[in-house]
């Protein structure tokens, strides 16, 4: 009887301790679920911290570029945009790459380096109708109309400003 009771208790010690480390095993493997979901959780919350860090470090540069440039800084003023203008691109924002190429355009036609200017308001243009932004397309255009006033290419510029008119209109509307 001895054995038979030996028996029965190794094997009901057997079936207790499988089901324990069964119960560990799923415990593990769910704890491990959970670690990976939150490391996932993690890298996505540290990715969106860096891009957000990244674009307020941008926008800190692009204020103080107009800050530059309001100081007739103009060197200083193109540095900050461009150091802005790269996070921007980096970060695939379309929208401050528009703002930033115009206000470098500006910049550029207050020193009187008008091809320069144009070039970065057509960049800026180009990018505005990608994005189909109607708004920064029309301010677009009147800045492209400026630069060709300037230069004596009078119907290019009535041609972007009436351009620049017609969108105007259109959001109005």
């Amino acid at each position: 009887m001895r054995p038979l009771l030996q028996s029965l208790s190794y094997l009901t010690f057997v079936i207790i301790l499988n089901g324990v480390a069964e119960a560990y095993t799923l415990n593990s493997i769910e704890t491990l679920r959970f670690s990976q979901r939150d490391a996932e959780n993690l890298g996505s919350l540290a990715q969106s911290t860096s891009t957000s860090a990244s674009l307020i470090e941008a926008d800190q540069l692009y204020q103080q570029g107009t800050q530059q440039f309001n100081a007739k800084q103009y060197q200083m003023a193109v540095e900050s945009w461009q150091a802005a203008l790269n996070i921007y691109k980096r970060l695939d924002n379309r929208e401050n790459q528009i703002d930033t190429l115009n206000k470098l355009g500006k910049l550029f036609r207050t020193t009187r380096e008008f091809q320069t200017a144009f070039d970065l308001h057509q960049q800026a243009l180009d990018i505005a109708e990608e994005v189909d932004d109607q708004r920064r397309i029309g301010s677009t255009l009147s800045e492209l109309g400026i630069l060709s006033a300037i230069s004596g290419q009078y119907s290019q510029a009535i041609d972007f400003y009436q351009r620049s008119l017609e969108i105007t209109q259109g959001i109005e509307n």
